[in-house]
């Protein structure tokens, strides 16, 4: 798809479909004259009522006189639309851009949403092209997207610089997830661990040679002592993989940020086993993986002058002759032992060796991205990611980066009170508490142990990685990226 960012004080008089957002509080202004024909449409739906401008909504008309559609979408009132908001909006009309089977689209950006939203050019392309995206790779009769080129008109020349730069990394947002979303939304009998680890491989074959990735399999995993991320994929015939990725865009001796995320391509829950309902979505338990190595795409596509490494440690959490139990002591790369008391409490055990790998690499900062808990839920419903850590700084600027890029997140407490809910009596931590107490809370506790004074933060994304149909949302991505662009001012 072919995204254009222009500024011309008329709309174009030909088009596939025209796009005119609006907000509650600005209809009775609005002003139809520069938009002809359609604009006369436009104004009929607003003084019968039929369109108010409601968040979300979408009204459509049809001009016959030059433009096949004339669209109405609704931003609701112009103090409630954050970057969440616009790109939610722009996000359904994606859905109907592919439903209507358009081949070109002009959006027309008002005024109001370049001063009320930072970045917004980058917003309507990511929601236009997440809005618009289908997994339709095993369906014989497929919906392909007709849409070939996007026309974003701005509405004075000033703009015309930020909508460029916005628009570029927009694009690059909107490919990455894309991918991500491929990737994550794969059936487990095709995403195993190594399918998993070469289709990331893949995706930095044809770079500019600044990205370098290793696939490390059990032989490399048993001689490191990553003996967590061997215990949990012990069960499955598919065996581990760890992949490393590095991205070298800053200074020779600029110390690295390590993205580590949660990559279990399928989890059964192990001897804990899960019921049949709670495996539907778990093919997506591996979201933490896609996001660090679609972001790190995204980062070596734009240039950003950062170093980065991203750990994936990649595993099936089933059952088999070899599967690990519960209460078995396993020593950790890290040399602390844990003891396991839920062997569906895995996803910490792998991150625990991998934060504790990333920690020997001497960081600037870890980062990692994991559906980790079902707590995180219960507490967020599906608004937000959890977000913990050690370091002020950072969790104050990852709050800047979601509030940018739209990817909600909200701190929970790590306070030292929390810390006996992971003690055991028999090895240095459990993965689990004996209640059900602060459970996204001991999932960070947890992890805590394994980074000792490195600057780190966890983000658990089990409320916000799959929308209401099962698949994935792409979300991490937007929110790491637009993190390393800040760190990249």
């Amino acid at each position: 798809m072919k995204w254009a960012v222009v500024y011309s004080e008329t709309p174009p008089k030909e088009r596939d479909c025209i796009v005119l957002p609006l907000f509650t509080d600005e209809i009775d202004r609005w002003d139809p004259g520069p938009f002809g024909f359609a604009g006369e449409h436009a104004c009929r739906a607003l003084e019968t009522g039929d369109f108010r401008a409601k968040h979300g909504e979408i009204h459509v008309t049809y001009p016959e006189e030059g433009v096949g559609r004339f669209v109405l979408l609704g931003l609701g009132e112009r103090d409630d639309l954050g970057s969440t908001e616009l790109a939610a909006a722009f996000d359904g009309l994606g859905g109907r851009v592919l439903d209507m089977g358009l081949k070109s689209v002009t959006i027309l950006m008002p005024e109001g949403i370049m001063e009320h939203t930072p970045h917004p050019v980058r917003l309507v392309i990511d929601g236009l092209s997440r809005g618009s995206y289908r997994f339709d790779r095993y369906l014989k009769e497929r919906k392909r997207s007709k849409l070939k080129g996007v026309m974003i008109l701005l509405p004075t020349e000033d703009r015309l610089k930020e909508g460029l730069a916005d628009a570029r990394v927009g694009q690059a947002i909107a490919e990455a997830r894309r991918l991500m979303m491929d990737l994550v939304n794969e059936p487990p009998n095709v995403a195993t661990p190594d399918h998993t680890a070469r289709q990331i491989r893949s995706w930095f074959k044809d770079g500019d040679g600044s990205v370098k990735v290793k696939v490390m399999k059990p032989a490399a995993l048993e001689k490191l002592g990553l003996n967590l991320v061997l215990a949990v994929g012990a069960g499955s015939a598919n065996k581990p993989r760890m992949v490393v990725i590095e991205y070298r865009g800053g200074r020779a001796r600029q110390r690295p940020v390590v993205l580590v995320g949660k990559g279990v391509t399928f989890d059964g829950g192990g001897l804990s086993i899960k019921t049949a309902e709670g495996m539907r979505k778990m093919k997506e338990d591996m979201s933490g993986a896609a996001a660090v190595a679609a972001t790190i795409r995204a980062a070596s596509a734009l240039g950003l002058r950062v170093n980065i490494i991203g750990i994936t440690p990649l595993v099936e959490n089933v059952i088999g002759p070899s599967a690990y139990k519960v209460s078995d002591v396993i020593r950790s790369y890290s040399g602390r032992t844990v003891e396991v008391l839920n062997t569906d409490a895995e996803g910490r055990l792998i991150l625990a060796d991998a934060l504790a790998y990333a920690v020997d690499m001497k960081p600037s900062q870890v980062i990692d991205i994991a559906t980790l808990t079902g707590a995180a839920i219960v507490a967020l419903g599906r608004e937000a990611a959890a977000v913990m850590g050690n370091d002020r700084e950072v969790l104050d600027r990852l709050r800047e980066a979601a509030e940018v890029s739209g990817e909600r997140v909200w701190e929970m407490p790590m306070w030292k009170a929390y810390d006996h809910l992971v003690r055991s009596k028999i090895a240095d931590v459990r993965n689990v508490g004996e209640k059900r107490d602060a459970g996204s809370i001991v999932g960070g506790k947890f992890l805590e142990r394994f980074v000792g004074n490195t600057p780190w933060t966890h983000i658990d994304i089990a409320p916000t990685f799959a929308d209401e149909d099962g698949f994935s949302t792409g979300y991490g991505v937007a929110l790491l990226l637009t993190y390393l662009m800040l760190l990249d001012r």
